[in-house]
């Protein structure tokens, strides 16, 4: 006997009302009469239909519209005023991240709160606004926005009683209610069949399904069979059997995957072209997860990308939008759940040189940051004129310091605009990830198993995997000074003399005991000679967002792994003399900062990334999670440690993370600061001569302005039996230069469909100075359009005939020419 056959339809034609419409059959494809179909919004039944002779329900008019919406991502509770408490109270829940702003009868704010994460909240309110200014009694509304909704209600307040400032405390979890707020939650109920439900909660990236299989015990074998449509772009088919005495083999595609008696197969993104499910089986009646997997869903009808974007750095985004302004297709692929690499990710001091060098979408991109800016309302812990860089704030409208929240938000607003589809938290598979016909690749496979198709591909990712699954040349480390005739490659000590001891430091663990082990971090031997190659990188990071605003601020916490040794090259700097912060904090909005490594220990984790760029997965997740200890103890050693000049763990203990920020991370940055890893080797490698202008690039297709800026790769001790760092070299002072379009597209007998706008080829130092933010924009978008008028013409990327490339990028204000006059900008080292 079979439980069920669930053929769902479901249609939401713009959000603004839908309707649910399924059969349900036994397993020989006869009718069940009679079952109740129940539609649960907030566990309160809305509304419910009974299948009738042929098995059919439907379910009409959800009220999914704009009020309903708004009402279910935003749930606010009446306010509590009365004569014995002298303040508002006010509960609510939120779905997404938003804000409490209070305003009086004029419409003229004078209270808000933070950006709040999802949860349940209690303000309190006792009339101070955020400037100590004490309100009179009488008639304020509190409204909740969020980037989708707001919800506004009326209180009243009685008497100023204590005059408190606002305040949201965060109610734990176990006292929310227990509800999913935005959701279409079925129920099925049939005397031959156990209570099932169906849950359609909804996201930003489409409709989830989330299907979950009861069966009463005397069934042996069911059968689901589900589509979904969404308007008329999408439709899903799924069959299998399910046998409750043993495990079934359930077929999707070409892969088997076992499915148990108790099963959960859960949708979790729904675009066009693509469809990605989770498979989570548990044990009996147990809820003890047991296995997940991810599959593929065949999708019809089955799109075809003109482009697929591996990677959604700044530049991944840009090369997107590029391309989909061209009017091509194309699939941004996220390794993570999130857009924009560095930018969004911590690095909001913008280093460029000369900006005048910089057009196209990068320079929209600050546009659109000043824009933001222009908000009275974004200003949460100060205002706009009180920020230290207001003067630079009416340049060009563009603006440079930005949070890292605003920075994904710009991204994400942009990729929405331009229609383009991103499926997130998705690897290349290092096995097999890349399918290639002689020197082109046909598709990529990723660690879920989803295989994607394009007629052109581009690597826009940090480490340059793409571009090394496919068979490229590359490089990691630094080329000898004499491979192409430079002066500040290869092993640099005489040049090392930023960020550097400048007292006498001791490099063994027992002092003075040259027998004894050497200080974590320092290796032995000396440096090297001067010039030579080797496979050492510049060390990577995290940029930090720190803030001094009391109510914004984490304080910094002791990591568990906590390795007292790693600091004792700092303790014993400080016991010699030094008495600076080693850091360097660039002011962004909101009392906030882009904090970097400085002095000569400091955030930089010198010498423990040399396996990252070629390493596996588990191997990066390590050096990532290494990173991260390493600067955490740092901080907290800096705040706490006795050995620490006091005025120093003053100053530091005034400072955490913002907690605004990273929100879904601990507050910590998403991304590690990858400086630098593979380096393509084409035909045509930017080197030392085109960074100082002796050599002019052919075939611009975007400016560089930045100094050669190459962080220190190793410490070593010196013939006086010193400690000291190497590898640091900050030349500036030359004006912007051309990159070359030769640099970014391998040797065609490599590959013909495959640009590399991040990892590009250039030798180490001039890499130092390409490495910058917006230029990876400025290139992915140029990566773009040669890759659309690739697939225009039909043509491989070597083969784009560079006047139609450069009439393409100077209408879409593309700067390619070198400057007559330059401006040397911001000296700090990135």
């Amino acid at each position: 006997m079979g439980l069920v056959i669930l053929f769902i339809f479901f249609s939401v034609p713009e959000m603004a009302c839908g309707s649910i419409t399924g059969y349900i059959h036994d397993l020989m494809r006869h009718p069940i009469v009679g079952v109740s179909v129940t539609y649960i919004h907030d566990g309160h039944s809305i509304e419910s239909d009974t299948t009738d002779e042929n098995g059919l329900f439907h379910i009409d008019q959800m009220g999914l519209g704009e009020s309903q919406t708004q009402h279910e991502m935003i749930t606010m509770q009446p306010g509590y005023p009365n004569p014995f408490i002298p303040q508002i109270l006010l509960k609510f829940t939120i779905q997404e991240p938003g804000q409490l702003f209070v305003y009086n009868l004029l419409g003229q704010r004078v209270d808000h709160s933070s950006t709040l994460p999802p949860g349940t909240y209690q303000a309190v309110w006792g009339g101070l606004d955020g400037k100590g200014y004490a309100r009179p009694a009488g008639i304020y509304f509190f409204r909740i926005v969020t980037k989708s909704s707001a919800v506004t209600r009326k209180v009243t307040m009685l008497n100023r009683g204590s005059s408190a400032r606002l305040t949201v405390e965060h109610i734990p979890a176990q006292e929310e209610a227990c509800r999913i707020p935005l959701s279409l939650e079925l129920r099925f109920s049939h005397p031959d069949i156990a209570d099932t439900s169906l849950a359609l909660p909804c996201d930003d990236i489409g409709v989830p399904i989330a299907v979950t299989l009861n069966r009463r015990p005397r069934f042996h074998t069911a059968c689901l069979d589900t589509q979904i449509i969404l308007g008329d772009t999408l439709r899903v088919n799924l069959s299998t059997m399910v046998d409750n005495d043993s495990d079934t083999d359930f077929m999707v595609d070409d892969s088997r995957i076992t499915l148990t008696s108790d099963s959960l197969l859960e949708f979790v993104s729904l675009i066009p072209g693509i469809s990605i499910a989770i498979l989570k089986a548990y044990d009996g009646i147990d809820p003890t997860l047991t296995d997940t997997m991810r599959i593929r869903i065949t999708i019809s009808p089955e799109q075809n990308y003109d482009v697929i974007v591996y990677g959604s750095t700044s530049a991944g985004v840009m090369t997107a939008i590029g391309i989909a302004r061209m009017g091509r297709s194309v699939l941004l692929l996220s390794q993570d759940s999130h857009l924009g690499g560095m930018t969004s990710s911590g690095l909001g001091m913008t280093d460029i040189g000369n900006k005048v060098a910089i057009g196209g979408l990068a320079r929209e991109f600050y546009q659109r940051v000043f824009n933001y800016y222009l908000q009275d309302s974004v200003w949460d812990y100060e205002e706009r004129t009180d920020y230290s860089f207001a003067s630079d704030w009416a340049a060009d409208s563009t603006w440079w310091r930005f949070e890292p929240h605003v920075a994904e938000q710009v991204f994400r607003n942009m990729v929405a605009e331009a229609g383009i589809s991103v499926v997130y938290d998705e690897r290349l598979n290092f096995d097999d990830g890349v399918q290639k016909e002689t020197n082109r690749i046909v598709s990529l496979v990723m660690e879920s198993g989803l295989v994607v198709s394009g007629r052109m591909f581009i690597d826009a990712t940090y480490e340059g995997d793409l571009m090394a699954l496919s068979g490229v040349s590359y490089i990691v480390g630094r080329e000898a000074n004499s491979v192409y005739g430079e002066t500040l490659n290869g092993v640099q000590t005489e040049r090392a003399i930023y960020h550097q001891f400048d007292l006498p430091v001791d490099p063994y663990v027992i002092m003075g005991d040259t027998k004894s082990s050497l200080l974590p971090g320092i290796h032995p031997g000396g440096a090297g000679i001067e010039g030579s190659s080797d496979k050492r990188i510049q060390a990577y990071n995290f940029r930090l967002c720190l803030t001094d605003v009391p109510s914004n601020r984490q304080p910094f916490e002791k990591p568990a792994d906590y390795d007292s040794l790693q600091y004792e090259l700092l303790l014993r700097y400080y016991d010699a003399g030094f008495a600076k912060i080693p850091w360097l904090p660039a002011q962004m909005p909101n009392r906030k900062t882009d904090t970097n490594n400085a002095q000569a220990v400091s955030t930089d984790f010198i010498g423990m990334n040399y396996d990252y760029p070629d390493g596996d997965y588990s191997t990066r997740e390590r050096i990532i999670r290494q990173h991260r200890v390493y600067v955490q103890g740092l901080l907290w050693t800096l705040a706490n440690h006795p050995r620490v000049p006091e005025a120093i763990r003053t100053e530091v203990s005034r400072w955490g993370l913002a907690m605004d920020e990273f929100m879904d991370n601990d507050n910590w940055p998403r991304q590690l600061y990858v400086r630098e890893a593979r380096r393509m080797v084409s035909e045509y490698v930017m080197t030392e001569q085109n960074c100082r202008g002796l050599k002019l690039a052919p075939e611009s297709v975007g400016l560089a302005a930045y100094g050669m800026d190459s962080h220190h790769t190793q410490r070593y001790v010196n013939q006086a039996g010193q400690v000291r760092n190497e590898g640091d070299v900050e030349v500036h002072g030359f004006p912007p230069y051309p990159i070359s379009y030769r640099s970014l597209v391998p040797r065609e007998n490599e590959c013909g469909n495959l640009l590399v706008p991040t990892c590009l080829s250039a030798s180490h130092i001039a890499y130092s100075s390409i490495r910058m933010e917006p230029v990876f924009m400025i290139l992915g978008e140029s990566a773009g359009i040669a890759a659309a008028i690739a697939v225009r013409d039909s043509i491989t990327v070597q083969q784009v005939a560079y006047p139609s490339l450069r009439e393409q990028l100077l209408a879409n204000g593309q700067r390619l020419d070198p400057l007559e006059n330059h401006i040397v900008g911001s000296q700090e080292s990135q």
